[in-house]
């Protein structure tokens, strides 16, 4: 027998394609309905709800015309890019866990100087991009975050993108968030974390996990698919982020190639300013980046 949640390829190809005639009537957004892929994609990491998939890909393309100074100018070989990319490792590991998700390892450099948060918030997109251009499956994704030579200086100096961050990581992109994993803390962790509980929704909070030691985080996610320097069998994070670099080196032209995918905001019927569907006009007013 069948997964009762999961549609059969019938019904899911009638919510594709009535995805791709809502879309046909919805002159604001890019022309993407003959990409049944891409549609079906956002289906599924929206449980196969339609009306989630719309208002899912309506904040997708309106958070890039929302935030051209994060979406423009994402040149993967560019200097700044290049520099943030190695200061500030952010990519997805190729192992998924136990439970089969999809874990995300971020780390600061210490040397908080040569560190720019709006570099690192457009690599980030742009490493969220790939990884849902590439994945096939369902987006369940954990974060895990290794605090080694984090610095409060870091916490001060990255608090200037941790809401547009945030955002962008838990209600733009695709995929259903499942933890954030905390590792090789510092004392004052417990502030980075209060912060970031206040910025997400009360059923996510209990999803934010501090390990003070990594056997309560292998307890908790596992163990094998991790990087050496966290206790696993693979590669060290330092090689894993170096290989994941040249990846999205390859999608250089690809990503100037969506700095024109997204809303136009002028052309935005007025039945779809309303609370279901987010765009310029509703949440994203609030992600203002200094």
């Amino acid at each position: 027998m069948g997964n009762p949640d999961i549609p059969d390829e019938t019904q899911v190809a009638e919510m594709v394609q009535s995805l791709a005639d809502w879309l046909s009537k919805q002159p604001h957004l890019p022309r993407i309905q003959d990409d049944k892929v891409l549609l079906r994609k956002f289906l599924v990491n929206c449980k196969y709800r339609v009306q989630k998939a719309k208002t899912k890909i309506d904040q997708y393309y309106s958070c890039r015309t929302a935030h051209p100074q994060v979406y423009l100018n994402r040149d993967p070989t560019s200097a700044a890019i290049q520099t943030i990319s190695k200061l500030c490792p952010v990519f997805p590991l190729p192992r998924r866990t136990p439970r089969g998700e999809l874990a995300i390892v971020a780390r600061a450099d210490p040397n908080i100087a040569d560190i720019i948060p709006m570099d690192y918030l457009r690599y980030l997109t742009m490493v969220l991009d790939i990884i849902f251009l590439e994945e096939e499956a369902k987006l369940d994704f954990i974060v895990i975050i290794d605090y080694r030579g984090f610095s409060f200086a870091h916490f001060l100096k990255l608090t200037t993108i941790a809401s547009v961050c945030t955002e962008i990581l838990l209600e733009v992109y695709p995929g259903q968030f499942k933890g954030e994993h905390c590792v090789y803390v510092p004392s004052f962790i417990d502030s980075v974390v209060a912060l970031f509980k206040r910025m997400v929704k009360p059923k996510l909070r209990d999803r934010i996990h501090v390990h003070k030691e990594l056997d309560t985080f292998h307890d908790m996610v596992g163990k094998d698919f991790l990087p050496s320097d966290l206790g696993g069998s693979d590669k060290s994070i330092e090689e894993l982020n170096d290989i994941y670099r040249k990846k999205v080196e390859s999608y250089k032209d690809w990503l100037k190639s969506q700095e024109d995918v997204r809303s136009r905001e002028e052309l935005r019927q007025a039945a779809s300013k309303d609370s279901a569907f987010t765009g310029v006009e509703g949440s994203f007013r609030r992600l203002n980046v200094d």
